[in-house]
Formats: structure tokens, C-alpha cells, sequence
């Protein structure tokens, strides 16, 4: 029990810290245009890029345990830093900034505490309970945008710094205080190459089909962000609206998220298994952009960015973790942080150039989304098969235990 509320409280602070500048980086994107998106995207990477061998030098010399908290505590301490120096910076600087490293601090953070989470409980023990620990991140995600709204008009947005800053120091503590699973080995340090994540995901099979999940999350993620942004600057002419919309727009994303978490997550990955949990969100989104290449409205690009994140958040990446139990540390530290940043951000890249040149040619929201579709199909196709194969695994383990 101690583990799951501290588990619980841990990813709550990681991702309050997260979202209270969130919604900033949002308004940002709006600003900047999508002509300009491909560019943010395109640096964002370069950033993530240079930060990966950084993270495998800091997974190969630390303890695992300590993994997280040391992300946790660096994060923290460069948002402060920011702080410090952004008091008098231009706003072209700042906005670009700020872009680029919200959009890497959400990957790195997120990732360690799986990790984390994964050398914390057994396959068994994540499939009952990974439900209600991501409940606590949902409901930090809640708390953060309304903590942006409230604040955001009388502080500024540069003075939410320090508040996210304080988040991100409590988690780095509470990581520190959770048990670890009883079956765990000795902790001790990983070791070995600091690239050596690269070589793990592309030589196990699993985690080539995450890789692949992976790329159809964030090409659709991707579409639906172009489309907002573009649908949303038409809409909305005052920055501080915009602002706003995407704060309520977080607020509801999570509220729903919270309900699915809480009430149909736990069912799902212990009853009906992997293979549903890693369909069921492509499957929605995929006819959500086929409705959408036939009626291109803001509405219903809000409500697919609510089915999206409430199928990435309740189902997909519960999902995709409990593969992780199953792996050595090295994969479920250097591989998965090299999935969780080096793909994902890669591609967001590469599928913002081709969007960009799309929008150019003059393509509207509908051949969009119906590109959107065939990869949301894909999507499926790849969640089912590593769904199948590791429900398969469970049961055969479940089955030698008990004969």
C-alpha cells in the first residue's frame, strides 16, 4: 500500500509541475504559426538528441533507484536557472525556449518515473495497480492547468517557473522514499555504453513494436496539433483566450482521463488484457479523424484531442509499460528512455517537415486526417500483435505457477 500511495503522490507532482506551464507552450505554438511549428519541432529534437548520451552517461554511473530522483532534481534546478536568467531575456528567446524545453522536460520525466515504476512492481502487481498510479498523474495534470489559470494573470506566465520547479523537487524526494518489489536484485549501476539504448530497442523484437507504436502515436499527435493550431489562430484572435482554451481544454482532457483511469483501466489490463488496452485507442482516434476529414471544425478537433489523450493516457501507455516489467534494467532504463525521447521526438520532427510542406501545397484538414487514419490503422495492427503475445506470456507464466 505504501508503494502505490507514494508511487501515487510521485507522478501527481511530476506532472502538476509538468502541466502548469503546459498550456503556456500551447499559446507559444498559436503564436509562432505553422509555418514556424516545423522549426520548434525540428529544435526540439536537437535538444533531446543532445540530452540522450547525457541520460545514458547518468543511467550507466547511478544506482537505478536514485535514476528518477537525479532527473527529477536536475530538471528542478534548470527551471530555476531558467528563471534566473529569462528575468531579462527578449520574448523571442524566452517564447522559443520555453518551447522547446517544456516539450523535452514532459518526455524525460514521464519516462524515468516508468522506469521507476517498473523496477518497482512485478508484470502482476503493475497490471492491478499501474491503473490507480496513473490516476495520481491525471489528477496532477488536473491540478496543474487550473493552477495556470488562476495564476498565469496575476503572476505571469515567467513566474510559474519556480512552481514547477517545486513540484519536480518534491517528486525527486518521494521517488527516493518508494519500496522496491520484492523480487528485485541487488541495486547496483547499470553500466555499460551510454548508446547502448539504441542497440537494446532494435535487437529485442517487443521493443521494435513499441518503437512502432510509438511513431503512430506521435504522427497522429503531430496532425492533430497542426490542425489545432491552424483551426485555433482562425478562431481565436486574443492571445489570452487562446491561452485559456488550452488550460480548459487540459482541464477537461484530464478530468475525463481521471474517470477512465479510475473506473475501466484496472479492467481492462487484468481482465480483457494487453491486446485491447493497445487497441482500443487507435481504433477511436482513427474513426475520430476519418469524421473529422469530412467535417473540419474546432469542436470536433477538441474532442479528438480529448479521445487521444484519454486513450494514450488510460490505456496505451499503461499498456505499454507493463511490457517493461518484463525486460532486464538495462532495456527498461537505456532503451525505453531512448523510445520515449530519441523516437518520439524524432518523428514529431520529421512529421512536422512533411506536414509543413502539405500545408504549402495547399492541403486542407481533410487529406490530412485521412493520412491520420492509415496510420491510426497501423497503429492497431501493431498494438494488437504485442498485445496478444505478451497476454499470451502472462498466461503461460500464470499457468507454470500454478501447476
Amino acid at each position: 500500500m505504501l508503494r502505490v500511495v507514494l508511487s501515487f503522490l510521485t507522478f501527481f507532482s511530476v506532472l502538476c509541475g509538468y502541466f502548469v506551464l503546459r498550456p503556456v507552450r500551447d499559446e507559444i505554438g498559436v503564436r509562432a504559426g505553422v509555418e514556424q511549428l516545423p522549426w520548434l519541432f525540428t529544435g526540439t529534437f536537437i535538444v533531446t538528441l543532445l540530452l540522450v548520451p547525457i541520460f545514458g552517461l547518468i543511467v550507466a554511473r547511478v544506482r537505478r533507484r536514485a535514476i528518477a530522483a537525479a532527473t527529477y532534481a536536475l530538471c528542478s534546478l534548470l527551471l530555476l536557472l531558467t528563471y534566473g536568467g529569462l528575468q531579462s531575456a527578449s520574448i523571442v528567446a524566452w517564447g522559443v525556449g520555453l518551447f522547446i524545453g517544456i516539450s523535452v522536460l514532459n518526455l524525460f520525466i514521464i519516462s524515468v518515473f516508468w522506469s521507476l515504476m517498473a523496477d518497482s512492481f512485478s508484470e502482476e502487481d503493475a497490471r492491478k495497480l499501474y491503473g490507480i498510479i496513473a490516476v495520481g498523474g491525471t489528477a496532477g495534470a488536473i491540478a496543474g492547468p487550473a493552477l495556470t489559470a488562476i495564476l498565469a494573470p496575476r503572476i505571469g506566465p515567467i513566474n510559474l517557473l519556480p512552481i514547477s520547479a517545486a513540484l519536480l523537487g518534491a517528486a525527486a524526494v518521494l521517488s527516493l522514499l518508494i519500496p522496491r518489489r520484492a523480487d528485485a536484485p541487488p541495486q547496483q549501476k547499470i553500466g555499460g555504453n551510454i548508446m547502448a539504448g539504441i542497440k537494446l530497442a532494435l535487437s529485442n523484437p517487443s521493443l521494435l513494436r513499441v518503437a512502432l507504436i510509438i511513431i503512430c502515436y506521435t504522427t497522429v499527435s503531430t496532425i492533430l496539433y497542426f490542425e489545432q493550431a491552424d483551426i485555433v489562430k482562425g478562431a481565436i484572435s486574443d492571445s489570452g483566450e487562446r491561452t485559456r482554451y488550452f488550460a480548459l481544454l487540459d482541464l477537461v482532457n484530464n478530468v475525463a482521463t481521471v474517470l477512465v483511469q479510475a473506473l475501466i483501466t484496472w479492467g481492462v489490463l487484468s481482465r480483457l488484457g494487453l491486446r485491447v488496452a493497445l487497441t482500443a485507442a487507435p481504433a477511436l482516434i482513427g474513426t475520430g479523424l476519418a469524421v473529422l476529414a469530412l467535417v473540419p471544425r474546432l469542436a470536433l478537433v477538441a474532442v479528438l484531442q480529448v479521445i487521444h489523450r484519454v486513450g494514450e493516457h488510460a490505456f496505451s501507455r499503461p499498456g505499454r509499460e507493463v511490457v517493461f516489467t518484463a525486460v532486464t534494467p538495462e532495456e527498461r532504463f537505456k532503451a525505453k528512455n531512448f523510445l520515449d525521447t530519441f523516437v518520439y521526438r524524432g518523428n514529431d520532427a520529421l512529421v512536422s517537415w512533411l506536414l509543413g510542406a502539405l500545408h504549402a501545397a495547399g492541403a486542407g484538414v481533410s487529406v490530412i486526417a485521412a493520412m491520420g487514419v492509415a496510420v491510426a490503422a497501423g497503429w492497431a495492427a501493431n498494438g494488437y500483435a504485442l498485445g496478444r503475445k505478451h497476454d499470451h506470456k502472462s498466461l503461460t507464466e500464470t499457468q507454470l505457477r500454478h501447476s
